[in-house]
């Protein structure tokens, strides 16, 4: 892939973020057959879709007019930009900054790509080498171990497990080979202590981290011995091509699964040895999260495979704030989430050792839905037999409860809540409503900022105040000139509407009268982008005004909900005008 100036990691990041077929899907109805997405080509007319998406190796092409590239490309054919401008595009759907390579010369891009592969390259020839260790005479012990845990000489192969018999023989082959020890410090392979250099995993089998390239960025060592005062699994550090939040421990496995088929789900656990124990046992679609939370990047990684994830850590960490963390993150990016559950104690791996792959299976029969997996958490965190007990856990439950899309799934939790909690249906659904009511201002907020950030229009959406002021100095025919859209808004947009709103300025006398006070947003409103369709820039005014209209009445339900604590003998009259607020919200019509 040509750089352009801009850093190869940076590219590389960019384009993990940015899905093929979620970036298409702006552009093209999508239909999806097999794990091939089809459309019809927008490069050429025709009426039966030949234009192909692989999302597994994200890229496209058109089997009638030839038309192929990856997302970079297909950014660049569709909105007629550059390089430079696509990268751009993307990075501000993704939420990336683009660095500034004003000063990156021709020379030093060369540098970065040659210092990267020559960082792949040591990192392959030290995966050779363990392997071949492995088989070694010296590396009998690590074979003895691995057949003792029943990871057969099949799974060796499948991971590209190795051996490293000593803390200076990988020092010597690398050496041999021409890599530094410079370069070997710096991916992590060898460490330096009093002066002294050593192998980082010395004298324990070597598991490779595989990225979805199929190139080797990182190792972990297990050690041979039973009783020690340090860590039995140790991970080569972080480095300029290994984050260990970006990456999956066998995720190029899953890669090569969903290209031989399609993948039902994929099962994530914490450690290597954990993925490595069910591949042996049948259930080849997990990957490990190498012992950390789950972030972003990692669930966008998940999201090209699969729709469905069974979460299956240790039973002594499931349910752990990190875990839960974890598993809003992954459905946050739209998948489905389940939980199976562990005896307290065992992880992945002991379990299966000791009940066998059947069992397992029906531990993923069982799995629970992330919600009923939640409330079980909760309800396990107080003493359900004392009023206070039963009190926080409704609080904690409820919140859970506004969290969901589904009314229908809202009201059969509700009836597990009751049974647990033995609340009439009527207080929880009240309850519900009336905290999802107060809530729902930030929340509709945020979606809103979010769908229209992600709309087709030339220029970021910055604020709702800003469409609408913009709208009215640019004389926008759908632009309301009413007095009222002040008190829906903040102090320094209130001052600049009503200022555009009275005089009806030239976008010069607007930048002269405000310039000095708010330059920010003097700026983003006088260089707001509308598209050249009035009817949706129409659509994103109405937006944006009903969204300034919604925050308005949400502070005022806040005020009311707010005296209605502190002036109990105004109780009826303050629950009145809060009834009054809420119709006006159930209506979607800004007062004007």
């Amino acid at each position: 892939m040509k750089s352009f100036g801009y850093p190869i990691e940076f590219l590389e990041e960019l384009k993990q973020k940015s899905d093929i077929v979620a970036v298409a899907s702006r552009y093209l109805t999508l239909d999806r057959k097999g794990k091939t997405y089809w459309a019809r080509c927008p490069f050429h007319g025709e009426k039966t879709p030949s234009f192909a998406i692989n999302e597994i190796d994200q890229y496209y092409h058109c089997f009638g007019c030839k038309a192929s590239g990856n997302v970079f490309k297909l950014v660049q054919e569709m909105e007629s930009v550059s390089f430079m401008e696509a990268v751009k595009i993307l990075a501000e759907w993704a939420h990336m900054e683009v660095p500034d390579i004003s000063g990156s010369s021709s020379e030093e891009i060369k540098r970065r790509k040659q210092e990267k592969d020559e960082m792949l390259a040591c990192l392959k020839e030290a995966a050779h080498f363990y392997v071949n260790m492995l088989y070694k005479d010296e590396g009998q012990v690590a074979r003895d171990y691995l057949k003792k845990r029943g990871i057969n000489e099949a799974i060796w192969k499948k991971f590209g497990i190795g051996y490293s018999p000593s803390y200076q023989s990988i020092i010597a082959h690398l050496e041999h080979k021409g890599f530094s020890t410079e370069l070997q410090k710096k991916v992590g392979i060898i460490k330096e202590r009093d002066g002294r250099l050593y192998d980082a995993l010395g004298e324990r089998v070597i598991f490779p981290t595989i990225n979805i390239y199929s190139e080797v960025i990182a190792f972990c060592g297990r050690t041979l011995k039973q009783k020690v005062d340090y860590g039995k699994y140790i991970n080569t550090a972080e480095t300029p091509i290994f984050f260990k939040g970006k990456n999956l421990f066998g995720i190029n496995l899953i890669k090569k699964k969903k290209q031989e088929g399609p993948l039902d789900y994929i099962i994530i656990v914490e450690g290597q040895i954990d993925t490595i124990s069910l591949f042996k046992a049948g259930f080849e679609c997990a990957v490990s999260s190498m012992g950390t939370a789950l972030t972003h990047d990692q669930a966008k990684l998940i999201k090209r495979f699969v729709d469905k994830v069974y979460i299956c850590y240790d039973g002594d960490t499931a349910g752990k704030s990190a875990t839960l963390r974890g598993l809003e993150i992954l459905r946050d990016e739209g998948i489905e989430v389940r939980v199976m559950s562990l005896p307290d104690g065992l992880d992945p791996d002991d379990y299966i050792n000791k009940y066998g792959a059947e069992s397992y299976k029906r531990l993923i029969d069982k799995a629970l839905p992330l919600v009923e997996f939640k409330l079980n958490f909760i309800k396990n965190k107080y003493n359900l037999n004392e009023i206070d007990g039963k009190a926080r856990f409704t609080e904690d439950a409820i919140a859970v409860l506004r969290e969901l899309k589904s009314d229908v799934e809202a009201e059969a939790y509700i009836e597990y809540i009751q049974k647990i909690t033995g609340s009439s249906r009527d207080f929880l659904r009240n309850k519900l409503h009336r905290e999802s009511v107060n809530n729902e201002t930030k929340s509709e907020a945020k979606n809103m900022t979010i769908q229209l950030r992600n709309t087709k229009h030339e220029g970021p959406f910055r604020e709702a105040e800003q469409c609408v002021i913009a709208s009215l100095l640019r004389n926008k025919r759908y632009a309301k000139a009413s007095e009222k859209i002040e008190q829906y808004l903040e102090p320094e947009y209130k001052e600049m509407f009503h200022y555009v709103l009275k005089n009806k300025p030239q976008a010069s006398e607007f930048i002269d009268e405000f310039n000095d006070k708010y330059e920010e947003q003097v700026g983003a409103i006088v260089n707001f982008l509308f598209v050249n369709d009035e009817n949706a820039n129409k659509q994103l005014y109405d937006d944006c005004l009903w969204l300034c209209y919604r925050t308005y009445l949400g502070s005022k339900q806040g005020e009311l909900a707010e005296r209605m604590k502190n002036e109990p003998n105004e109780r009826r009259n303050l629950m009145r005008e809060y009834n009054e607020v809420l119709a006006k919200i159930k209506s979607r019509k800004v007062d004007l």
